[in-house]
């Protein structure tokens, strides 16, 4: 996927580049393009073909909303344009830590690195790309703790970071481990609500 990255500052653009490399080692594959000038992004777009193009909003968007409807409408066929939430929420997730107990001894990891938390025969797994942690604690428990943090419930036994999906084509999910987990009927309404939220939140397309 090509995206183009708009900030109004270079501490946001660097916050940006830092989250799309982390997502890059985990095996998303993004090919990205920086700009902190609106007239170098339209220019850009005239001559590259971008899947979407992730837009950090700022104190000065007011004057910068029309430039951006304008250039949603002109190439409404070929790109959408995502307007990132006035909160740092890249720079909050990264700040987040999950603790919990494994051997008897804390444990403490980044909350983003997190894939998701599995719980069978009463037993609860943390999943970190291609390692899984067994901890002491109940899914439900875990599901309260993490529900303001992007996480959601997606079947019986699979609680999921929404951040760490890659793709969804009906009930499949295939996250950034390269893990494919699957939404039960049951589950399928409040979590497909729940993830609608969380990309109107986070990504409210123009």
């Amino acid at each position: 996927m090509r995206i183009a990255v708009y900030a109004g500052n270079t501490s946001q653009l660097d916050n940006a580049r830092e989250y799309f490399e982390k997502w890059k080692k985990r095996g998303v594959l993004f090919k990205e393009d920086y700009f902190l000038s609106t007239g170098e992004l339209c220019r850009a777009v005239e001559e590259k073909n971008y899947s979407a193009i992730i837009v950090y909003v700022d104190s000065d968007w007011a004057a910068k909303e029309s430039v951006f409807n304008q250039l949603k409408q002109k190439e409404q066929d070929s790109i959408i344009i995502y307007i990132c939430g006035r909160r740092d929420q890249w720079k909050k997730l990264s700040r987040a830590k999950y603790t919990a107990v494994f051997n008897g001894q804390p444990i403490v990891y980044n909350m983003e690195d997190i894939c998701f938390l599995e719980s069978y025969d009463r037993k609860t797994s943390v999943v970190l790309g291609k390692k899984k942690i067994r901890v002491k604690a109940r899914l439900d428990v875990e599901e309260q703790r993490l529900s303001n943090y992007h996480f959601a419930r997606i079947n019986q036994y699979t609680l999921i970071n929404m951040l760490q999906i890659r793709s969804m084509e009906g009930d499949e999910i295939r996250m950034a481990n390269g893990e494919k987990l699957y939404i039960s009927s049951s589950r399928r309404k409040l979590f497909m609500e729940k993830y609608r939220q969380f990309a109107q939140e986070n990504f409210s397309v123009v």
